[in-house]
């Protein structure tokens, strides 16, 4: 799976990417590419192949490069690279395929690797992103994050998320990583890397009780208005929760009962109280737990409230109540089997 590129359409995942062709390749050899779907992003589908014989290119070449897909009124389309000579364009009515050559020659050339962006102006003017590209700086560090970490960045039930690949060493064959990424303070984009340094084998869009920390940027899917504050040094925190907003993190692995829930919240401008749900929203009410305001909003106190007994993977919900003043921050929170105090730090 090289070159990734993610698109979202119609609330359902679409991962265009090249194919390499065996794993003991030494050289850049990839003869087609292929498409996957997710409505999780723990369950992926394979979907089929988009075939270089359906367009301007030798279907016997090996020069099958990066590839990006974008709608415009109700049609789906595919650009490819033909190596490093230009970009193609495939046309298809849906984000599956089959895609056919929409015009029997390049798009645009010399020029590689696709990017394709649709501005949010009325118009919804659509660009293609021409590498080279300019340098701002790393977006994180570790998990091969390197020149040739080529991957996408994309938006999914308000959580962002940056995908990219790497090569086993010595050859030319590529596997794809995916973890959540945050805007710092100052509008750069940070990889969380700390989430693969601690649940590699995971992944995304899942998550394990028995973590000592589950971290609240870490969410599966928030209501609208929630942002994430904080820096790559210090971390980051959900901020701009109100009366009835809530935090889904979904399939929660609970391999054994946990009896407590403990998290990091603060809150101020009135009182306040969260309920601990599984499943959905109306699902079953694990829990109330008080939430008392503080006089330093950013400073958190550790609640900690008995769960009940919950097995199997489940959805856990955090949901928010308050008055018209309320306003939440929400740090951490962890699953454990016996803690009996509140602290404030």
């Amino acid at each position: 799976m090289s070159d990734p590129h993610i698109q979202v359409f119609h609330d359902t995942v679409y991962f265009y990417c090249g194919h390499d062709s065996s794993p003991d390749d030494v050289t850049w050899i990839t003869k087609d590419w292929r498409v996957f779907s997710t409505t999780d992003l723990v369950n992926w589908i394979s979907e089929g192949t988009i075939s270089p014989k359906e367009n301007y290119m030798d279907d016997a070449s090996t020069d099958y490069w990066a590839g990006d897909a974008a709608t415009r009124n109700g049609e789906y389309y595919f650009y490819f690279s033909d190596r490093k000579r230009g970009i193609g364009v495939m046309r298809s009515e849906s984000p599956k395929g089959p895609f056919m050559d929409a015009l029997g020659k390049p798009l645009l050339s010399p020029i590689h690797d696709p990017t394709i962006v649709i501005d949010d102006d009325p118009n919804k003017t659509p660009y293609i992103i021409y590498e080279p590209y300019e340098c701002v700086g790393a977006v994180g560090n570790g998990h091969h994050l390197n020149e040739f970490a080529h991957g996408s960045f994309f938006m999914w039930k308000g959580q962002f998320y940056h995908i990219w690949y790497y090569l086993r060493n010595g050859y030319k064959y590529h596997e794809s990583i995916i973890t959540y990424c945050h805007f710092d303070e100052n509008g750069a984009m940070v990889t969380d890397t700390d989430f693969l340094d601690k649940h590699f084998t995971t992944g995304v869009g899942q998550y394990d009780a028995s973590w000592p920390e589950t971290q609240a940027e870490w969410y599966y899917k928030i209501s609208h208005g929630i942002k994430k504050e904080g820096t790559r040094k210090d971390g980051f925190v959900l901020t701009d929760i109100k009366d009835g907003s809530w935090v889904k993190f979904a399939n929660m692995n609970f391999e054994r009962r946990r009896r407590l829930f403990e998290a990091s919240i603060s809150l101020s401008g009135g009182n306040g109280n969260i309920e601990i749900r599984a499943d959905s929203l109306t699902g079953s009410l694990l829990r109330v737990a008080t939430i008392y305001p503080i006089v330093n909003p950013d400073n958190h106190q550790v609640i900690s409230c008995e769960l009940g007994g919950v097995t199997g993977k489940r959805n856990i919900l955090v949901k928010f109540n308050g008055d018209e003043k309320s306003t939440f921050k929400f740090d951490w929170f962890n699953l454990t089997d016996s803690v009996n105090k509140v602290n404030i730090y």
